[in-house]
Parts: C-alpha cells; sequence; structure tokens
C-alpha cells in the first residue's frame, strides 16, 4: 500500500466516521421535531378554547355576569371581587 493509498484511506475512515455521527444527529433532529410538531397540535388544540371565548369578548358589561351560564367565569370574579372586597 503506497502512502497516498494508505492517507486516502484513512481520510475514507474519517468521513466516514463522520457520516455516521450526522446521520445519528438527523435521526434525533427528526425525532424532536416530530415531538415538537405534536406539541403544536396539542397546544393549538387547547387555545382554540381560549380563541372562541376571547372572540365573544364584545358581550361582556359591567354585569355581564348576570346574563347567564356562559358569563360563569365573569360571575366568579365577581363573587371574588365582593369576597376580596370584604376582608
Amino acid at each position: 500500500m503506497t502512502e497516498t493509498e494508505r492517507n486516502l484511506d484513512l481520510l475514507l475512515g474519517d468521513a466516514l466516521a463522520e457520516n455516521d455521527k450526522l446521520s445519528k444527529a438527523n435521526a434525533y433532529l427528526i425525532n424532536a421535531t416530530a415531538f415538537a410538531l405534536a406539541e403544536v397540535a396539542t397546544f393549538k388544540k387547547r387555545l382554540k378554547y381560549q380563541d372562541d371565548r376571547e372572540g365573544h369578548i364584545g358581550t361582556h358589561g359591567p354585569d355581564c355576569w348576570s346574563y347567564g351560564p356562559k358569563h360563569y367565569e365573569c360571575a366568579l370574579r365577581h363573587i371574588n371581587s365582593i369576597t376580596d372586597d370584604g376582608k
């Protein structure tokens, strides 16, 4: 084996080792991306309820807690404001 062939063999070995490392890193990134996409889908589902609620913000008024069950959270805030003032 000549010196050039030996150097080429060493370079090939280094290239194959680097390729193996990059392949493992790529597989990790693919898995991490898939996990992140699943998390984003979950967050979007959770935010949909919040977005829907905020779309109705114009129906709130000073006594909206008395409008009915859709203003349950407003009623809770009203109750808390009454009980906090009484402390």
